[in-house]
């Protein structure tokens, strides 16, 4: 559970608490107005019952905006920083000098818990820092040294924003890579049309030595039906921008390699299509050279590791996902090592991008 999530539970169960104190207030009145028959100038509800109902109404209200907004976007800030602006102009300006005084001190403290909780979430949602995690690969197999980049689970819009991911891809590029892998969840189905073309663009801005490769995730192909683009759309853009798409295909490099790129499970699970298996996929394949996987889901351990090969990599997991054969890190089944990050976005609880090295014993 990450920070914002603790921060924003929080605050939602301090408007409920809220609400519920102003409920009981009002139902007291209620019983006593009940049992006077009457109504005098004593029967109105006192500036204290008025001030929780109001408060807990405002509190509540604005930190369920808050939350849905967060949820949404990391870009909101801005709209809730002038929420908090509103309310605090509210207080000052719309109140009776007397209503002022009484509601000072409450309001002193609603205000700096609001503000000190949303600049919390705040820089918590920016992932300022992103976290480089190494792998050293040793073979027997005739290679040269190779370095690999990695990164999955990006989310564009929904949980990283351009500006966020332009600077990731910018501390990726400094890498130098010979290879840059994509492995899955690019983009999901609240990426904008506008946002997926800024990401494809910054993504291809990346030099290589030997290409960039990108498959697909769950999010990347079969949660788009309600989207402004489809995974057609997305495919012929990255291909349009000189990136390498893996649909159950594999690509040789440099008469030493192959890469092999696999659809995701989702497309068996909706039915629709079926995916190849790891023995069709590497029946045609020179075994003396280097193999390497990407698979979005790190679901078919067994099989990869019968298949022989050399290195597969995934994501999916956001580093705390159950039924999968690793959550996160490396695991080595024979001659098979297995490589899963916890993704570049907030939804990681450490965003990472992999760097793979890997040499000739």
């Amino acid at each position: 559970m990450t920070i914002s999530i603790i921060i924003w539970t929080a605050l939602i169960l301090t408007g409920i608490s809220a609400l519920i104190i102003a409920a009981i207030k009002t139902v007291s009145f209620v019983f006593k107005l009940a049992h006077k028959h009457q109504k005098t100038p004593k029967s109105r509800p006192s500036k204290k019952s008025s001030f929780f109902i109001e408060a807990g109404i405002v509190f509540f209200v604005f930190a369920f905006i808050c939350l849905c907004l967060y949820m949404m976007r990391e870009n909101v800030y801005i709209v809730l920083y002038a929420l908090l602006g509103f309310l605090t102009i509210f207080v000052l300006f719309f109140c009776t000098k007397k209503q002022r005084q009484a509601l000072k001190n409450m309001c002193v403290k609603l205000l700096v818990v609001l503000f000190l909780a949303l600049t919390l979430c705040f820089l918590s949602s920016l992932n300022p820092f992103i976290h480089r995690q190494d792998y050293l690969i040793s073979t027997d197999k005739n290679i040269l040294p190779l370095k690999i980049v990695m990164f999955s689970d990006s989310h564009i819009g929904s949980a990283l924003g351009i500006s966020r991911f332009k600077k990731h891809i910018h501390t990726i590029a400094k890498e130098r890579p010979d290879i840059l892998v994509v492995a899955g969840d690019f983009v999901d189905e609240n990426t904008t049309k506008k946002e997926m073309l800024e990401a494809v663009k910054i993504l291809a801005s990346v030099q290589t030595k030997y290409g960039t490769y990108f498959v697909s995730g769950n999010h990347d192909m079969t949660h788009l039906r309600y989207c402004q683009f489809s995974g057609h759309d997305l495919i012929t853009l990255l291909n349009e921008n000189g990136i390498h798409v893996l649909l159950d295909e594999n690509a040789p490099i440099n008469n030493m390699l192959y890469i092999i790129g696999r659809k995701d499970f989702s497309v068996e699970q909706g039915k629709r299509h079926t995916r190849q298996t790891m023995e069709e996929l590497t029946e045609n394949l020179d075994q003396n050279k280097y193999i390497i996987v990407a698979d979005h889901q790190p679901i078919d351990f067994q099989n990869q590791e019968k298949s022989n090969v050399d290195l597969v990599l995934s994501g999916h997991t956001h580093g705390g996902m159950d039924n999968v054969d690793l959550t996160h890190g490396h695991q080595q089944r024979h001659n098979t090592h297995f490589i899963v990050t916890s993704g570049l976005s907030k939804y990681a609880p450490k965003p990472e991008y992999v760097v793979i090295n890997i040499s000739k014993k």
